[in-house]
């Protein structure tokens, strides 16, 4: 059978199958779980390779953790994982064939690849082997709380803001005029003008809004450019600098700064156990890499890493970096004379 008769095929039993499938009604008891596959179970081939179900667990495992779940609800991203184990099995058979797996370069990228797949399996099952180390540890309920009461701050929900914002619409307002009306309303506010008589001075000026609000807010509720200009304010009555956008220029007064209540530990506890562990975990690796970069025994061939070393003169780098400039401006003269409307 060929790749697609399978692939076909595999498709209509999916369908059938699920169109056979009763409607849930009430509680009807789950259906059994079926067995796993055998591992060496062939899936489909061709003339040149086989597609195993060992092969297709191997591909899953490169999934991401977050989506591997469920990536077998969906019968088109199975067989689409399928065909490219097929594809890659059979260009690798034709590689063999060819006699490029003798080739020495070949060869040794070869092993670099399996060393740093090694590398990464050793990583991983080491770090699952410290996750359990910090698990087992006495104590880090004890240690968590002392987190949670040393850094309130940190452990609280976000403060919240009521504030008072000034808009100068682009149009009917120039941008210029929009920054020079809000660069004067700031001075103004920041004068001891309140909000209400800054209102009225405004009410015939093109554009010119000025909204207080009457709740409190969150700065994750805001605007990125507002978000950004509040975590450089502090205090009530503290007054942005104008922030520019696309169809305004606007100005942000906090009325009022509502602090965070503090998370209680029951609800914080989880999230700081798994910095901790996290942590633990990030340490333990650096240690051991930082024992293989610092192992006394290693000998290092001076000589052939100085070669390494890509001697540049300072004359090839002022060169280097006036071609590159020359370059530039070429580039900028093209796109201008491109832009330019025809005379």
């Amino acid at each position: 059978m060929n790749v697609l008769l399978a692939l076909a095929a595999l498709t209509a039993f999916s369908g059938a199958h699920a169109q056979s499938q009763p409607s849930p009604v009430g509680a009807t008891p789950a259906a059994p779980a079926e067995a796993p596959t055998p591992p060496d179970t062939e899936l489909l081939h061709n003339g040149k390779a086989r597609v195993l179900q060992a092969d297709y667990d191997a591909e899953l495992e490169r999934v991401p953790a977050n989506i591997r779940a469920g990536f077998g609800t969906d019968v088109d991203r199975i067989n689409a994982l399928l065909q490219q184990i097929l594809v890659d099995k059979t260009l690798a058979a034709d590689a063999r064939a060819q006699g490029l797996d003798k080739d020495p370069d070949v060869q040794r990228r070869i092993q670099l690849t399996v060393d740093k797949l090694l590398t990464s399996i050793v990583i991983e099952r080491d770090r699952a082997a410290w996750g359990r180390e910090f698990d087992a540890r006495p104590g880090n309920d004890v240690a968590a709380r002392e987190q949670w009461l040393t850094q309130p701050d940190k452990y609280s929900e976000p403060p919240r803001y009521r504030l008072t914002t000034i808009t100068f619409a682009i149009p009917p307002n120039t941008a210029a005029e929009a920054l020079e009306r809000a660069e004067a309303a700031r001075a103004s506010l920041a004068s001891g003008t309140d909000t209400k008589a800054l209102a009225a001075s405004l009410a015939s000026t093109p554009g010119a809004t000025v909204e207080s609000a009457s709740e409190a807010t969150p700065l994750d509720k805001q605007d990125t450019q507002v978000r950004r200009a509040l975590e450089r304010l502090t205090a009530a009555g503290d007054i942005s600098r104008p922030i520019r956008q696309p169809t305004s220029v606007r100005l942000v007064r906090i009325d009022e700064r509502v602090p965070g209540a503090p998370i209680p530990f029951d609800k914080a506890k989880d999230g700081i156990l798994k910095q901790m562990r996290d942590a633990y975990i990030d340490a333990k690796l650096a240690e051991m890499l930082n024992g293989i970069r610092k192992d006394p025994s290693v000998v290092v061939n001076q000589p052939a890493v100085d070669k390494l070393l890509v001697r540049v003169s300072p004359d090839d780098i002022k060169r280097a970096m006036k071609e590159a400039l020359q370059s530039r401006e070429q580039g900028a003269r093209r796109a201008g004379s491109q832009a330019a409307p025809p005379q």
